[in-house]
């Protein structure tokens, strides 16, 4: 069964939606006072709730965008924890919701079922600028201290892009990420079986 909605992401697109609903509210009485005003013929005031109610919907239309940046968000956030679903069926752990190093930041973090390779993931709805590299690359960096290496990743949602790397970090879509993914998984098994065959050559022992 899939998890509920990232709470992060929810509880900005809530409140994104509950500034909306506040102001418009507000607006609607300064707009109601405003007319009041205009039927009493009281000039000054009038005017004074009319300029308030001019400034309180510039205010709306406003928190209406960061309500649409705060859907688009979480949207892009569970279309990535969706691409990554298919690896956890394959025995990939999976965590999510991940605290970034610096900044507020949406990603991921998946280690391959053997554990041996982690991918530390990050949400970039608006293309990977150099801050989210930044970021990518520092938290593949933490977490490979551990003596696990991670792999910097951020997913873009530029449709159609090939992935491409910038800056030692992979940069690919959601429809891509689950195959880049198994493709880094054996290209790390095959060259921890050519470590193990070259070690199994220079060490066995010289027939006699």
């Amino acid at each position: 069964m899939r998890r509920a909605l990232p709470s992060p992401l929810r509880r900005r697109w809530l409140v994104a939606w509950w500034t909306v609903f506040a102001r418009s509210l507000a607006a609607t009485g300064l707009l109601l006072a405003t007319v009041l005003a205009a039927a009493a013929q009281r000039g000054p005031v009038c005017l004074a709730f009319l300029t308030a109610t001019s400034v309180l919907a510039v205010a709306v239309v406003r928190a209406r965008r960061q309500t649409r940046v705060a859907a688009a968000a979480l949207r892009f956030h569970v279309a990535v924890e969706g691409a990554l679903h298919r690896l956890a069926l394959r025995g990939w752990h999976l965590n999510h919701d991940v605290r970034w190093p610096a900044g507020r930041g949406d990603g991921h973090v998946a280690t391959i079922p053997a554990g041996e390779l982690g991918f530390a993931i990050r949400d970039c709805l608006g293309g990977a600028d150099d801050f989210d590299l930044a970021q990518a690359q520092e938290l593949a960096t933490s977490l490979g201290e551990a003596g696990q290496p991670h792999i910097p990743i951020c997913v873009t949602a530029e449709t159609g892009a090939e992935p491409v790397s910038n800056r030692g970090v992979i940069c690919c879509t959601p429809e891509r990420l689950a195959t880049e993914l198994l493709d880094a998984e054996k290209a790390f098994g095959a060259s921890l079986l050519d470590e193990a065959m070259q070690c199994e050559l220079l060490y066995s022992a010289p027939e006699a």
